[in-house]
Formats: structure tokens, sequence, C-alpha cells
């Protein structure tokens, strides 16, 4: 299946298809499916497109859209699915995707394919059992097209004009919207269902090759951009090249200056770490030697006491030697 271009393309319209991941349920009541198409009005005014037709279901969505000049599809559902899941995260307290990633989209000639693929979309709540009529099923674009009120939250009138322009040509008498339907049978939508499906482009021959060149063209300007940011960025590369030599040089130098600094401080360290070793040194010899004088001192005068007891204990002996012998 080839690629195609959600870009605009005159006389197209894009048939989107967005699931839940996974199947996962997107709309858990009305309250959810409101706020969807309150998303798709504002996206609708934000970024000028016309919405021709939608149709809400609890695990998917069916979109028929027409981008202007200048604004792609992906931009629109990227918006819109993502400002959806934010709200839904929100309010039923879960996190992560909700919607997968990438909507499955069929690009349409207007003129052809617009009524057609608008009433398979219709159609598509009766075929699953959610209404046993289209005007009964709420979350629809239906009852805008059948005059049935306005049918949605914002203004179709433009789109609805349009799309009863396309049905008077295609009919030989005006026919209004819920005519057109009744009219088209289950095989007739059976097989629309099927191309959609297996089809990204549906047109007549002219259509199909516009689009096609569309894509080549589409693909040779990508290419043609890649290769000139290409060689942007090599003359950018090459342009910087002794930028980056002067860097180097410069980081070479404040690495070696840094080497030599933290040799320095170590060499300063050393020696005012062995001029204080010294000092403290200095210190405690001097401070040894005072100790030393101040004992020795001590030691003399303790001596001198000594040697005058020792001469007054030879005194005393003495004269008590003499005593003794006068006696006799």
């Amino acid at each position: 299946m080839e690629k195609i271009p959600r870009i605009y393309i005159e006389g197209s319209v894009y048939y989107v298809t967005s699931r839940g991941d996974n199947e996962e349920v997107i709309f858990k009541d009305s309250r959810d499916f409101r706020t969807y198409i309150e998303l798709l009005r504002k996206y609708k005014e934000q970024f000028g497109c016309r919405v021709f037709s939608f149709v809400l279901l609890p695990n998917h969505v069916h979109l028929l859209i027409e981008p202007r000049e200048g604004c792609t599809v992906s931009r629109i559902m990227h918006a819109l699915n993502s400002n959806y899941t934010k709200y839904f995260n929100s309010r039923y307290g879960r996190k992560g995707h909700l919607l997968q990633e990438r909507a499955k989209i069929t690009i349409l000639e207007k003129s052809g394919y617009l009524p057609g693929v608008s009433a398979y979309m219709h159609k598509n709540p009766c075929k699953l059992g959610f209404a046993d009529d289209p005007g009964a099923y709420e979350f629809s674009s239906y009852r805008a097209f059948a005059g049935q009120g306005q049918g949605s939250l914002f203004d179709m009138q433009a789109e609805r004009r349009e799309m009863e322009a396309l049905l008077s040509q295609a009919a030989d008498a005006p026919l209004t919207y819920p005519e057109y339907m009744g009219f088209l049978s289950a095989p007739e939508m059976e097989a629309l269902g099927k191309e959609l499906v297996r089809k990204n482009i549906l047109g007549s021959d002219d259509f199909v090759a516009k689009v096609r060149a569309e894509v080549e063209s589409e693909k040779t300007s990508a290419a043609a951009g890649a290769h000139g940011e290409n060689e942007v960025s090599l003359r950018r590369a090459k342009m910087l090249i002794p930028v980056f030599c002067v860097i180097a040089v410069s980081l070479l130098i404040v690495q070696v200056n840094l080497k030599n600094r933290l040799k320095n401080i170590s060499r300063r360290k050393d020696m005012e770490y062995s001029e204080r070793l010294m000092k403290d040194r200095e210190f405690i010899k001097k401070d040894l030697q005072e100790l030393y004088r101040a004992d020795l001192v001590s030691y003399q005068a303790m001596q001198k006491r000594l040697d005058i007891e020792k001469q007054k204990v030879k005194e005393l002996t003495e004269e008590r030697e003499k005593a003794k012998g006068g006696k006799k």
C-alpha cells in the first residue's frame, strides 16, 4: 500500500479512521463524545479546515476532512487526538496512549466519492447495532445533513450545501441526503468499505495520477531538502574544523599549565611542610635544652645540700667521739 501525501490537494478530501490503542474504548459516556466533538469544532476553526462528516463510535472515529492549503491532516489529527487523550487520561486517572499513534487515512476525489463515503460512515452505527436508523444515533453529523437540526456542536451549513450540490450533479433530479442514503444498497456499502480498507487513493484515473505525481514531488523535495541539508552540514563542519583545532590546542595548553600549577603547588606545600617541621624541631630542641638546664641546676643545688648535710653529720660524729674520750 503506497504512502500518500497528507497535504492539501485541490479537489480532494481525506477519510480518516482513528482507533483506540488495542481496540480500547475511547468514549465511555456522552460527556466524552461531546468533548471530542467540541475539540473537533475548535481545531476546525483554528486550522480553517472543513469537516464534511464525522461518526464517533465507542472505540474509534470516522472523519471526512478537507484541509486548507498550508495545513496537513497529520497536524490536525495530532492536535485533536493528543488533546482528547489528555482530557480522557485526566478524567479516568490513566496514563499513556489512548489512540493508535498513526491514523488510517485515504485520500478521496471529492466529486466522485464524498457523498458515498459520508453515507458509508453514517450507516456504520446501524451496521454495528448502535442504532436502528442513522438519525437515531446522536454522535454523528447525519442530522446536520438530513435537515434534522444542527446535529453537532458546530456549524456545518457550508459542508451541507456542498454535499447537496454534489448530489444534484450526480442525479438526474435533486436528491436530499436521506433520499440518497436510501438508494444505496448494502452490497454497495460493503464494496466501498473494502475499497477504503485496501486503498489509500480513491478517484478517477486522472485524480490518482495527480496524487501520485504529488507523492513523487514530495519525495523529490524531501530528498533535495535532505541533500541540501547534508551539503550545508558538510560546509559548516569544514568551517568548524579550524575552530575545533584551536579549541583542542587551547585545551592542551590549559592541561599543561594546570599540571605545572599542580606541581608548583605540590612543591610549595612540601617546602612549607619542611619549614614547619624544622621550626617544630628547633622549638622542641630548645624546650628540651631549657628543661635539661633547669634540671641540672636543681641537681647541683640538691648535691650541694647533700654535701652540707654530710659535713654536719661528720662534725657531729667527731664531737661525740671527743666527748666519749674526755669522760674516760
